[in-house]
């Protein structure tokens, strides 16, 4: 089975300067910065990540459908 790194670019400023981030559902940790999520398995992954302040002004939800087949960086507020 191969394996291969995910990294989380938060560039978010304000309420979503650091997101509660999900693999597959699954609460995997905090994003604030940049955060790597070495040596995934191969496969499809339903990501989630949401600004720690819900109900703030600007709060903001992400959400992608990712197919692990190389490192890959997925970079929030680009």
């Amino acid at each position: 089975m191969r394996r291969f790194d995910l990294i989380i670019q938060n560039q978010c400023s304000g309420p979503n300067q650091t997101v509660f981030f999900y693999i597959n559902g699954e609460f995997i940790g905090t994003v604030r910065g940049s955060r790597l999520f070495p040596g995934l398995r191969e496969g499809r992954y339903e990501l989630r990540a949401e600004g720690t302040q819900p109900g703030q002004p600007g709060h903001l939800r992400f959400s992608r459908s990712l197919m692990l087949d190389k490192d890959t960086v997925w970079t929030l507020c680009p």
